[in-house]
């Protein structure tokens, strides 16, 4: 039986798994990577302990596929944003700049003053940020002069590690998306952006399309992961978008919800400038000729940890807390009694920033349930207030949901009920991993298109329909917390037709 290798690097992890032709996971394995901070504001990883996971998450997935499977390619899903300087043997100069690294605080305020923050956005669909690559290397060329000059190439997490596998070296457009050295329209490198890093083009990997063969495993990389010899190596793409593939969300008014540490949504626009319009962070998609657009709710992780350390300090456990959780919400009525919670006070969600949350409307005779509900509902309504600014670029009308939130036995009801639109609960944990797994079937001639290879491969799917009945209920509270976000929550509500949906 054939079977299709997905190869997930992220930042706390190298996940690979061995899906069959149906979808279904016959062998996986985990190796857990390692984040160092030397000073304040640095966040750094290394390299060679990443290539080391990736080689040990390897052997064991090849030591557990039984012997009547084949794996006939492999692809890579990737954290991105991660810059990794190499000298001309292939060996790093310097630890790798983590896409949470804020030390290029002054380069990055040099690129506002000579290229403006604007422009920038507009050339490369994302907001100028210190932590990316564009400002990592402009840092590594001021203050590491002598590492720097004996840096051949500079590589990403996905191209690391491709070039590991099988000598060659690719990179795939969502990726190249987040470095902020790409131009969106065009679909290459930027001669104005590599300057202003002082970057040359022939020290970053040729670009290609997601599920193209970038080359095969060679000799050493064999003896090192366990992989077969001359096993095609795909372009994948970041991780996001790979779960995209995976979960199925290949078409125009889909979205994938993807319930983390952060809330991100990531839609496929209607065309690149209304996304850009519309201020989502714009990359050209794993899937050809489709540009994808995200935008995020920061902290919400950190406010159900929060929550229910605070409301349950005396529950030991993980599972047995968000039970509570999960049970408290349960037994409160919608609409919480009239509490009503705001994830962002200033009636905006900013990507990660600090948290920062408020309750309203509190009384004395209000439950953990209430609270805890609240907190659920509040999470909800930002993700509609932050849909109502989509709609003329993605009109999105029906989510995919993964990560911790879809598991909740009510919150995947609150969010389709606040919203209006249906939800599908993906069974599979590892999107992103099966996302990876469709791209190798594509670049080994198994699907023709990405599309067909998620519809054959794709997770399968919970459904969970909105409640007619519990619309005006919301509606109401939705108003409320319009006029508590402020005037501009207000008015982009009211745009969209006064109940965001």
């Amino acid at each position: 039986m054939q079977l299709l290798l997905g190869l997930d690097v992220g930042t706390s992890a190298v996940k690979c798994l061995a899906f069959n032709l149906r979808g279904e996971v016959v062998a996986s394995a985990r190796s857990a990577l390692q984040l160092s901070t030397p000073r304040a504001g640095w966040v750094e990883q290394d390299p060679e302990q990443i290539w080391t996971a990736v080689a040990e998450a390897c052997r064991a997935v090849t030591s557990r596929v039984p012997r009547m499977h084949k794996i006939v390619a492999l692809s890579l899903s990737a954290q991105g944003g991660t810059t990794i300087p190499l000298a001309p043997d292939g060996t790093p100069t310097h630890m790798a700049f983590s896409w949470m690294d804020e030390r290029a605080d002054t380069e990055s305020a040099v690129v506002a003053a000579t290229l403006g923050a604007d422009a920038l956005y507009q050339t490369t669909g994302w907001p100028l940020s210190a932590g990316l690559p564009l400002n990592h290397i402009a840092w590594f060329r001021t203050h590491r002069e002598s590492d720097f000059k004996r840096t051949q190439r500079f590589c990403f997490v996905n191209d690391f590690v491709t070039s590991r596998l099988c000598g060659a070296y690719g990179m795939d457009p969502s990726n190249a998306s987040i470095t902020q050295l790409y131009n969106l329209a065009e679909g290459g490198w930027d001669a104005q952006l590599l300057d202003l890093a002082g970057v040359e083009p022939e020290q970053l990997s040729p670009l290609g399309e997601s599920g193209q063969v970038t080359g095969q495993v060679t000799a050493w990389a064999s003896q090192q992961t366990g992989l077969p010899v001359g096993l095609p190596v795909v372009l994948g793409a970041h991780d996001q978008y790979c779960a995209a593939v995976g979960t199925g969300t290949t078409q125009i008014g889909q979205a994938l919800l993807s319930c983390g540490t952060a809330w991100v949504v990531l839609t496929i626009p209607h065309g690149r400038a209304g996304a850009l319009q519309a201020g989502m962070s714009v990359s050209r998609h794993a899937i050809p000729g489709h540009f994808g657009g995200i935008v995020s709710l920061g902290g919400v992780g950190a406010i159900v940890d929060w929550l229910i350390s605070l409301l349950w300090p005396h529950v030991t456990g993980q599972a047995a807390r968000y039970q509570a959780l999960n049970q408290a919400v349960l037994a409160a009525p919608p609409g919480s009694h009239g509490v009503l919670f705001r994830p962002h006070p200033r009636g905006r969600a900013v990507g990660n920033e600090t948290l920062d949350l408020s309750f309203g409307s509190v009384a004395l005779r209000h439950t953990r349930g209430d609270l805890s509900r609240a907190m659920m509902e509040g999470v909800a309504f930002e993700l509609r207030r932050m849909l109502s600014e989509l709609d003329e670029a993605a009109d999105v009308t029906a989510f995919k949901m993964i990560g911790g939130g879809s598991r909740s036995q009510i919150w995947p009801h609150i969010v389709a009920d606040i919203t209006g639109r249906p939800i599908e609960l993906v069974s599979i944990s590892e999107s992103a991993s099966l996302g990876a797994a469709v791209l190798a079937g594509v670049g080994a001639g198994l699907f023709t298109t990405c599309q067909a290879g998620a519809a054959s491969l794709a997770s399968r799917s919970q459904p969970v329909r909105p409640d007619p009945n519990l619309a005006e209920v919301y509606d109401g509270q939705y108003a409320r917390y319009c006029e508590a976000s402020g005037p501009d929550a207000c008015a982009a509500a009211d745009a969209a037709g006064g109940d965001g949906r």
